[in-house]
């Protein structure tokens, strides 16, 4: 459905390319039910395309979505002690998977075939899009934490050898790495955190 993605997300991810994303899909649909009403086989590529395009369009609607709402409440969340995330650290990985589903986009728009599998972008996404909706439900009651010196102090002073949330405290370490070698153009280090990441969340 196209008007389940809001404006703000097509427009970051999707680069002005959505209409013609969602024209070509409109072609496919009916390329593909005339062969069907015609009694003719299925091109298995072409259905494959469709269902790719797809899942790109429901990615737009849900987890960019997801994510940009949580992005916005990125500078309340890094007053909770289990959640040390730099803000700008979640910047520059949404900026990855921005850019990755624009590209996605961008193929599927102009008939061509995207350089990575849609599948290779929802996995490697998949532990920070998961980290970071999960987290938003806890941005209203950061909110009433100090901020400033007296949280600084506060979280200085707070136990943690023992305490719950220790996922989040591991995800914002594995976080933190991932934005430092996304920086650097160290796609295998990437790829290493995003496994482990992957790893630890399957044990949960």
């Amino acid at each position: 459905d196209a008007a389940a993605a809001p404006p703000d997300v097509a427009r970051a991810y999707a680069g002005g390319k959505l209409p013609a994303f969602d024209a070509k899909r409109r072609d496919l649909v009916g390329e593909l039910a005339t062969a069907f009403a015609a009694g003719r086989e299925i091109d298995p590529v072409k259905l494959d395309r469709l269902k790719q395009m797809a899942a790109v369009r429901a990615a737009l609607a849900g987890d960019a979505a997801a994510v940009e709402q949580a992005l916005k409440r990125a500078d309340v969340l890094a007053r909770w002690v289990d959640w040390a995330v730099d803000p700008a650290d979640l910047q520059t990985i949404a900026g990855g998977y921005r850019q990755a589903l624009s590209a996605q986009v961008e193929g599927y728009a102009t008939d061509a075939t995207p350089a990575k599998p849609w599948a290779e972008v929802r996995d490697r996404y998949a532990p920070f899009v998961r980290l970071v909706g999960r987290q938003a439900a806890y941005a209203d009651a950061c909110a009433a934490l100090p901020a400033g010196l007296a949280g600084h102090v506060g979280r200085l002073t707070t136990a943690l050898d023992g305490q719950p949330f220790a996922a989040e405290r591991h995800a914002a370490f594995a976080l933190a790495l991932w934005a430092r070698y996304e920086q650097s153009g160290d796609a295998k280090a990437v790829a290493a955190v995003v496994e482990a990441m992957g790893k630890r969340g399957e044990k949960k």
